[in-house]
């Protein structure tokens, strides 16, 4: 148990080591691109999907693969070349249930896009593999459906 956690540990550093050699200097840097989706503010989210993309990252504190990508997807969504195209929504699952359950979270880390308040079909993304380059790809490709 010890080695897996000293591994993770390992992949989340070497992942937002190797992202910050991938995002441009002068990429715009705003945190109004991230939020904490909470039952209180799940509406609000949920209807700003009507002007840009919303990615609803399901997540846990305790879990692993979560957190060594928390920083490399929150690094995109402030400083990443698309930027300011969509919104990060992270959800923790264990506070949040009734919004897991609504979209039957059964794994985690879980990335759902979500425009005009619909799911993108077939565009979850479930884990996370330790690649920037692919994470970056996953939210480049659903901003291209538009």
């Amino acid at each position: 148990m010890r080695k897996i956690a000293m591994l993770t540990g390992a992949v989340a550093v070497s992942a937002a080591t190797m992202l910050s050699t991938m995002v441009p200097a002068s990429a715009a840097t705003t945190d109004d691109n991230i939020v904490e989706v909470t039952a209180a503010n799940y509406d609000s989210v949920l209807k700003s999907s009507a002007d840009k993309l919303v990615i609803f990252d399901f997540n846990a504190t305790w879990c692993g693969p979560c957190q060594a990508m928390k920083p490399v997807i929150e690094k995109l969504a402030k400083e990443g070349a698309d930027a300011g195209k969509w919104t990060l929504a992270s959800v923790d699952v264990d506070n949040n249930k009734a919004i897991a359950d609504q979209y039957k979270i059964e794994y985690i880390p879980t990335l759902a896009p979500v425009r005009n308040s619909e799911e993108l079909k077939d565009s979850r993304q479930i884990g996370y593999d330790g690649d920037p380059a692919a994470l970056e790809k996953y939210i480049k490709d659903q901003l291209a459906k538009g």
